[in-house]
């Protein structure tokens, strides 16, 4: 049996109530990003430093995975598509957040403000939670949207040197996704 390639974790800062998030370089047959982590010009100079120190450049990176739409998975993906060739595969149900970024952040928002109401929070207590995400930047408009390709359950993606089965697993978004390896058992 081949032995797997070890990913690389990055950790990338958050800043907000988590201190990271995790993004995976993949080295093998084209090098993957696994998630793009948050924008900030901080956190760019960051990813690149992080990258660097592992002997690669944001130009090496041939592929990047989005598994689900949070700011914090897709932050970063306009400056790494802007540094290098590299192609974007994402669920396709999320294809909004990267052609219609604001008209997904209100359906976002009306969706949230109908749940909180639901849930009872005082109405003081959400003005102030929609204040601060109608400041938001939760996506950005993509230009380049040629280089995206949509997944869906059951696809297969090319990680390193093997194979990978997407699956749905909504519960921390309703369109996140883990890629699983069944041989040796193995999932992001």
């Amino acid at each position: 049996m081949k032995t797997p390639i070890e990913p690389i974790r990055i950790e990338i800062p958050l800043g907000i109530m988590f201190q990271t998030v995790n993004c995976y370089l993949i080295p093998g047959e084209q090098l993957t990003l696994i998630d793009c982590g948050l924008h900030s010009a901080e956190n760019w100079e960051f990813f690149q430093k992080k990258i660097n120190t592992h002997g690669y450049k944001v130009s090496d990176i041939k592929q990047v995975i989005i598994t689900h739409e949070h700011r914090d998975h897709i932050g970063l993906l306009p400056e790494i598509m802007a540094h290098s060739d590299a192609i974007v595969r994402a669920p396709k149900a999320i294809e909004g957040w990267f052609s219609r970024p604001e008209e997904m952040k209100k359906m976002q928002a009306s969706f949230s403000e109908k749940l909180f109401q639901s849930l009872g929070f005082p109405k003081e207590q959400l003005d102030t939670v929609f204040q601060f995400f109608a400041g938001e930047i939760l996506a950005r408009k993509m230009e380049d949207m040629e280089r995206f390709y949509f997944y869906k359950e059951g696809d297969m993606l090319r990680i390193g040197e093997e194979d990978w089965e997407i699956r749905n697993t909504p519960g921390h978004c309703p369109h996140q996704v883990v890629l699983l390896h069944t041989e040796p058992k193995r999932i992001f």
